[in-house]
């Protein structure tokens, strides 16, 4: 099914090389017409400049920009903001770019042109290393752009990054002032006020102080062309290229762990200051797939971090310098005493001849296998488990309060966060429960990152609260998490100790018993990946599935809980003071109140610990098909449900086959192709003794929910 990864590769394919998993394509919120984004990609176009640390560190990729036009339909400058990042330097040179823009935009519209828009800026270039001129002139020399020698749609003159006028990173109007630093074959390398490269020989005036060097340019670069043709009929294999001092390592931060311990690995390609080779990375984005893939080990828990882009970074090696390109980082988490082994891992990469005609080369780099050996913790260490995980690392707890006064009756929430060096993924809610206290798990986050190569993680649970009375309340002897300490060798404990202050009901004012604290035996799951938001249903598959939900609840059903999920599943609560939902509430969720991905295992786990004791419950989730993350596998979580008693129903939405996904800057919608699959559906449904549904539009939904909850209360 078109999830995250056809995801990336999506982005990949519009934004070059910046490989990072991010949101959906970024749509126009108000329509321009083409002629006014013409206007506006000229002046792109003439006025962006590559900014040398992102050309040094070869960064390549579209900047998103968002804007506002006034009435007059002229940018307005304050309201240029980033959309979506790509690197810092681009980033601001895209904002001042259009900033520069004064003239105005004919959006589309007529009388008032005010508008929302956002605008992609391209950074492309060819190879590593900046632009630099063949044959450099001892001083520069003044002179203006002329008009091209033909009518064209276009009357600028392209700048080109490279020698042999290639890779195009602006443009040159006639009668713009240069400066002339020197020459290759048949091109001019120039400085403007906005840019700098190479443009053809003919865009320049040849003015007296130009004349001996145009003379020059013409009689050598005929015997460069020359030297070319020879070296074109050569065997491509007996042409001397520069020999590449650069080299490709695989690196662990440490060489053996405990069970439950984590490793990081890294994979980065390391380039000499002395390298004269022309390297250029070669389809990187398929092999960095790739070489995740080769990375996977068994029995590990597996934290890759998401490099967003390959940017250089100055290192010593050995003693000399080198610019290292970290390619992937993960870390791993062995969960039995297996030796973690990594093959040698190769990266092919390109090398550019000098000459322009004769074909680059390649070359694979390979790294050295690693290997890290896993020890067994001390004996019987009584440390936090579930599963096959065990709890090992270096871990601190924080309680807080969200509310600043507390007051029986009135609901508050309880925020519990574990963080540290570890992995903190697999913890579960504590079952908090003392006299006189309801309590309701709403949230549960978690983050992890990986910095100088250790894992850094925190998992946050957020309880709902209410107390019966005033008093002090503690939770001391309620829970604990206790984990292996490598460093010391020792098992620690964490444990709360915050003392909760509820004051007196306040006079006059409703309990807010029914809102959250009417434990059920019927929930929906929705699922709320970015994927949702694929258009083969009007206007979306979400938008199809919020309509269906609402008219459901609209029916006056107020006894089943609703429940959202992506990467992560939260709570989502009813109206105040009520156990029903209204149209308003449902109308405020959105994809960006979940992590991006599908955790169908989670979701049937948070409706598990949600439902009544003892009692038979229902669950159904509705979404588009495969489980992609959580920590419950479907089947887990099914086998879970069974045994508490909660039937599993689900309802596919979506079509195989190519489908509609964002826009581009024209407006015009992307097509992906998407394979809808329904096997964790069926399987979870099968295991549960529920059933699995597909559905057609909004209609159809709701008139499944209203089969499989006959009989729920209603208000």
């Amino acid at each position: 099914m078109f999830k995250e990864l056809l995801l990336t590769k999506l982005l990949l394919l519009t934004a070059f090389v910046n490989f990072a998993q991010q949101a959906s394509p970024p749509q126009l919120s108000s329509v321009m017409s083409r002629e006014a984004y013409s206007v506006l990609q000229r002046h792109i176009e003439k006025h962006r400049l590559y900014p040398e640390d992102a050309r040094k560190n070869f960064i390549q990729g579209v900047v998103y920009l968002q804007l506002q036009t006034d009435e007059s339909g002229k940018i307005i400058p304050a309201s240029v903001q980033p959309y979506r990042k790509l690197f810092p330097s681009c980033d601001e040179e895209a904002a001042r770019v259009l900033k520069l823009f004064t003239e105005k935009l004919d959006v589309g519209t007529t009388g008032n042109l005010a508008g929302n828009f956002i605008v992609p800026i391209r950074f492309t270039r060819s190879a590593i290393g900046a632009a630099f001129p063949s044959h450099s002139l001892p001083n520069p020399v003044q002179t203006v752009v002329v008009p091209k020698p033909k009518i064209v749609n276009d009357p600028d003159w392209a700048v080109y990054g490279e020698r042999g006028l290639e890779g195009k990173i602006g443009s040159v109007s006639p009668g713009d002032s240069v400066q002339v630093k020197g020459w290759a074959a048949w091109s001019y390398y120039i400085e403007s006020q906005h840019t700098k490269g190479y443009v053809s020989y003919r865009a320049l005036l040849v003015n007296p102080a130009m004349d001996s060097i145009s003379k020059v340019l013409n009689q050598l670069s005929h015997e460069e062309e020359e030297v070319e043709r020879n070296l074109n009929n050569l065997v491509p294999d007996s042409i001397v290229v520069a020999e590449p001092r650069a080299h490709l390592s695989l690196n662990t931060n440490k060489k053996s762990v405990f069970i439950g311990e984590c490793a990081t690995i890294t994979l980065a390609f390391n380039v000499s200051e002395q390298n004269q080779a022309r390297l250029q990375f070669y389809d990187l984005e398929t092999q960095v797939l790739t070489i995740g893939a080769s990375l996977a080990a068994q029995n590990c828990y597996i934290v890759s971090s998401r490099i967003e882009e390959v940017t250089g970074q100055e290192i010593s090696i050995e003693k000399e310098n080198y610019t290292s390109y970290k390619i992937y980082q993960g870390s791993y988490c062995p969960t039995t005493s297996t030796l973690l082994e990594f093959d040698s891992i190769s990266l092919k990469m390109a090398i550019l001849p000098a000459g322009k005609i004769v074909p680059a080369r390649f070359i694979d780099f390979r790294a050295r296998p690693v290997s890290i050996r896993v020890k067994p913790l001390p004996k019987d260490p009584e440390v936090y488990s579930v599963d096959n995980y065990k709890m090992v690392g270096r871990f601190f707890m924080k309680e807080e309060l969200r509310e600043k006064e507390i007051a029986a009756g009135k609901i508050f929430h309880y925020v519990l966060t574990v963080h540290g060096a570890g992995l903190t993924f697999p913890l579960q809610p504590p079952r908090i429960s003392t006299p006189g206290f309801r309590t309701q798990l709403v949230d549960v986050m978690h983050s992890d990152t990986i910095i100088r190569q250790e894992i850094k993680s925190e998992k946050t649970f957020v309880y709902a609260m209410m107390a019966d009375k005033e008093g002090i309340y503690s939770f001391r002897d309620k829970y604990d998490f206790k984990f292996f300490n490598p460093a010391t060798g020792k098992t620690e404990i964490l444990s709360p100790k915050m003392n909760i202050v509820v004051g007196p009901a306040k006079a006059n004012e409703k309990s807010d018993l029914n809102s959250l604290f009417n434990q059920r035996d019927a929930f929906i799951a929705m699922d709320f990946s970015r994927s949702m938001e694929i258009a083969d249903y009007h206007p979306n598959r979400l938008e199809v599935v919020k309509n269906a939900v609402k008219d459901f609840y609209r029916q006056g059903v107020c006894d089943v809980g609703l429940v959202i999920f992506g990467a992560n599943v939260r709570h989502y609560p009813s109206a105040k003071n009520t156990a029903c939902y209204s149209s308003s509430s449902l109308d405020s969720i959105s994809t960006r109140m979940v992590k991006n991905g599908t955790a169908i295992g989670d979701a049937i786990w948070w409706a598990n610990i949600s439902k009544k004791d003892a009692v038979a419950a229902k669950l159904v989730i509705i979404g588009d098909g495969d489980n992609t993350a959580g920590f419950y596998t479907p089947e887990s979580a099914a086998q879970l449900a069974l045994k508490n008693n909660l039937k599993v129903y689900a309802i596919g939405i979506g079509h195989t086959g190519l489908v509609p996904y964002g826009k581009d800057e024209h407006g015009k919608p992307y097509m992906i192709d998407n394979t809808f699959s329904d096997m964790d559906f069926k399987k979870v449904a099968s295991i549960t003794g529920g059933k699995y549904y597909w559905a057609k539009d909004a209609a159809e939904i709701t008139r499944i929910l209203s089969e499989i909850f006959a009989g729920n209360g209603q208000e």
